[in-house]
């Protein structure tokens, strides 16, 4: 066991005794705690907030050292990796936040896409995808896989999409 979060119920006194009996248990098996600070607790990638209501809030957490750097948008890469990056954390925002956070990641995400030269449009697409239809395409009889090198890997796509090559 990695991570464990626990309420404790009883006095912060109490749980200094439990810690140190679960260290006396055994000589290579010891653990560490985390208490909350200023209401906040980060745990796996989570902030968990306390909030006036007494009840427990979470939204996404990066260390203070995180920059908001990721692929910039100009790098040599397919635009599809670009728009999985920006779809991700959309998706990780969303999985992550309560509703009471959401918008406010959201607007985080849309000011770092931004600082990463990403356009509006590739924005809008992340934070607002189509709805996906399916029309059970036939499935490719192969796929190939190549280095992406710019407007060739996409004309050598097309020319073997047209036999049923996906690359």
């Amino acid at each position: 066991m990695d991570d464990t979060f626990v309420i404790w119920p009883h006095s912060p006194g109490k749980w200094s005794e439990f810690l140190d009996h679960l260290n006396s248990v055994h000589e290579n098996i010891q653990f560490t705690m985390e208490t909350e600070k200023d209401g906040h607790l980060p745990f796996l990638n989570i902030d968990i907030h306390r909030k006036p209501d007494g009840s427990l809030g979470h939204k996404f957490y990066c260390k203070p050292t995180h920059t908001n750097l990721y692929l910039n948008s100009d790098s040599h890469y397919h635009h599809f990796n670009k728009q999985a990056i920006l779809s991700t954390l959309v998706h990780r925002a969303r999985a992550l936040c309560n509703q009471e956070s959401l918008q406010g990641e959201l607007e985080l995400l849309r000011i770092t896409f931004r600082k990463n030269s990403y356009n509006d449009r590739r924005i809008q697409r992340a934070l607002n995808p189509p709805a996906r239809v399916s029309l059970s395409p036939e499935k490719p009889a192969s796929v190939a896989f190549l280095p992406y090198v710019g407007t060739t890997f996409n004309h050598i796509s097309r020319l073997l999409a047209r036999h049923n090559i996906s690359l």
